[in-house]
C-alpha cells in the first residue's frame, strides 16, 4: 500500500512539474515565435534550452513544495482542499504587498498567483484522481 501512495505522489508531482515547466516555455514561444517567423532564427540556445529548464527547475521546486506541504498534513482531504486557493492568496497577498513602482507589477503579481494557483490545483487533482484509481484496483 505504501508503495502505491508512493507512485501516486511521484505522478502527481510530475504533471505538477510539466504543468508549472510548460506554461513560461509556451508564453515564451508565444512571444518569440514573430521574431522565429520573420527572421527564421531560433535565437541561441536562451529558446531552445535555457527557458525549459528554468521552467522545470521552477517545477520541481514547486511540485517538492506541494508534496512536502501535503505531507506535513498527512494528504488530508481538508489540506488537498486548501491548498490550491492558500497558493493563490498567499502568492498574491505577497506580490501586492510588496514594493511596486508600475500598475503592470500588479498584474504580473496576479498572473503569478493564478500560475501557482493552478499548479497545486494540478498536483491536487493528479493526486486525488490517481489515488482513486489505485483504491479501486
Amino acid at each position: 500500500m505504501r508503495l502505491n501512495r508512493t507512485i501516486v505522489v511521484l505522478l502527481s508531482a510530475a504533471a505538477t512539474t510539466i504543468f508549472v515547466a510548460a506554461v513560461p516555455t509556451i508564453l515564451y514561444a508565444v512571444v518569440v515565435g514573430r521574431s522565429v517567423i520573420a527572421n527564421g532564427d531560433f535565437g541561441g540556445p536562451l529558446n531552445v534550452v535555457l527557458i525549459p529548464l528554468a521552467g522545470l527547475l521552477m517545477g520541481a521546486v514547486c511540485s517538492l513544495f506541494f508534496v512536502v506541504i501535503a505531507a506535513v498534513f498527512k494528504f488530508s482531504r481538508r489540506c488537498l482542499l486548501v491548498m490550491p486557493p492558500a497558493t493563490a492568496i498567499s502568492v498574491l497577498v505577497i506580490s501586492l504587498f510588496a514594493r511596486s513602482h508600475s500598475p503592470v507589477d500588479r498584474y504580473v503579481g496576479l498572473a503569478l498567483a493564478a500560475w501557482l494557483g493552478g499548479a497545486a490545483f494540478v498536483f491536487v487533482l493528479a493526486y486525488s484522481g490517481l489515488s482513486r484509481l489505485v483504491r479501486q484496483r
